[in-house]
Parts: structure tokens; C-alpha cells; sequence
């Protein structure tokens, strides 16, 4: 009889315990929240750039063609203008280097490190940075049918004109050259994934070649060249953490 008398103490017991957790589990979601936040982080530069106080960017130099290119001249303004953001970094402007350069540059002269230290010394340069590149813009001819009324059959005809699809794509091999030494001491290139591409609108022939060229280059190098900057300053990211209230 007492074993009897003590079991429903033992249930009443168990379901009070059950529901202080419930209680004590709401309490403490309802007084704690989390909320998605964006926060500053400072991020080192992958070089340590103190020993290099002047830099002179050279024009990139085509790949294809082992020259100076209008192209390779708008990729190195690129780098110069963001570089230009690093405080304890003095870039020598294009038209410092032009002056004081007295020779032409290509591929294999920037694979020279005598010939790099000579055009360092010749410009007052204790850094250069040189690359090569690619920069392809495939024509693609697509044949586009319309119907025109004719007034003179009253029927609609069909119509044949050809519109031309843009597809470009960039690729570089950015070095950041030590200027006494002339070696390498950090180079960049986008990986194959990495490498912009981009399919312009359609357009009809010839129409608006170079402009589309030139405005298709920058688009597509602003984010590796920038990624190439960034690596050779130190410079704030924003990074999304979870703050917990």
C-alpha cells in the first residue's frame, strides 16, 4: 500500500520538472536574438612592401602580338590609379616613365632580370611592376529573320539581317619585380575560372567596335586588378558575422 501511495508523487513530480524546462527553454530564446552584421577587418598585404617606397608600372605588353598596345596602356593606368590609394606608396606617373625610359619593352625583356634592374635604375625605381595579357573579342555573325509588310503585295515577307554577338575575354600574368635583384617577388593570375568573360548585347556590324572594345576591357579587369592591388597593400574587407543578443 505504500508503494501504491508514492507512484503518483513520483509522475506529478516528473511532469512539474518537464514543464520548468519548457518555461526555462522559452525564457531564454525570448531573451536571446541574433542578427547578421557587416564588420570591419583589417587584411596584411601578402608582400612586405617597406623597402619599396617608389613603383613604376609598365605598360602591359599583348601577348599575341609582343607589343605595346592601347590596351596594355589602359590595363597599367588601371593599376597606377589604385595603387595611388596606398598611403606609404609613391607610383610613378606615365608620363615620368615615358620621359625616362629609353628603351621599348617586351616579353622578353621582362623576362630579364639584368634588363629589369637597368630600367629600374633608369627610372629611380625601387619596385617595377610588368605583365603580359590577353585580351580576345570574338565576332559571332547570327542571322536574324523579320517580317516586313510590303504595300505593294500586301503581304508580309520575310527578311534576312545579321546581327554580330561580342564575346570577350581577359587574361594577364601581373610581377611585382624588386628593382636591385630584378626577380620576381610576387606575381598574379587569375585562375582559368577566374578569368572575366563577357558577352556583350547584340549589335549590328562594325557598329560601335572600339568603344564596345575599350568599355568591355575595363569592365573586365576591374575586379583582377584589383585583386592583385589588394594583395601588395594592406586595406579593410568587410566580412558578415553573427551577433548573438
Amino acid at each position: 500500500m505504500r508503494l501504491r501511495n508514492q507512484l503518483p508523487s513520483i509522475h506529478i513530480s516528473d511532469a512539474l520538472i518537464f514543464m520548468l524546462c519548457v518555461l526555462c527553454l522559452g525564457c531564454f530564446l525570448g531573451c536571446f536574438g541574433t542578427e547578421a552584421v557587416r564588420i570591419k577587418v583589417g587584411i596584411n598585404s601578402k608582400v612586405d612592401m617597406k623597402e619599396y617606397k617608389t613603383i613604376a608600372v609598365l605598360d602591359f605588353i599583348d601577348s599575341k602580338s609582343n607589343s605595346l598596345t592601347d590596351d596594355g596602356k589602359t590595363l597599367a593606368r588601371m593599376v597606377r590609379k589604385q595603387l595611388e590609394s596606398g598611403k606609404d606608396l609613391d607610383v610613378m606617373d606615365e608620363k615620368t616613365i615615358n620621359l625616362n625610359l629609353s628603351e621599348v619593352i617586351d616579353k622578353d625583356k621582362i623576362e630579364n632580370p639584368e634588363v629589369l634592374v637597368s630600367i629600374a635604375n633608369q627610372l629611380g625605381a625601387d619596385a617595377l611592376i610588368v605583365s603580359t595579357f590577353e585580351f580576345h573579342q570574338i565576332n559571332q555573325p547570327m542571322p536574324y529573320i523579320v517580317e516586313q509588310y510590303s504595300p505593294r503585295t500586301g503581304r508580309y515577307t520575310p527578311d534576312t539581317r545579321t546581327y554580330v554577338r561580342r564575346t570577350q575575354r581577359l587574361s594577364f600574368h601581373a610581377r611585382l619585380i624588386d628593382g636591385r635583384t630584378g626577380e620576381t617577388v610576387f606575381d598574379y593570375a587569375p585562375r582559368i575560372e577566374e578569368r572575366p568573360e563577357s558577352r556583350r548585347a547584340w549589335g549590328l556590324p562594325l557598329s560601335g567596335e572600339s568603344k564596345s572594345r575599350r568599355t568591355g576591357l575595363r569592365g573586365m579587369a576591374a575586379r583582377p586588378v584589383a585583386t592583385f592591388v589588394l594583395s601588395l597593400v594592406p586595406h579593410y574587407e568587410y566580412e558578415r558575422r553573427t551577433l548573438v543578443r
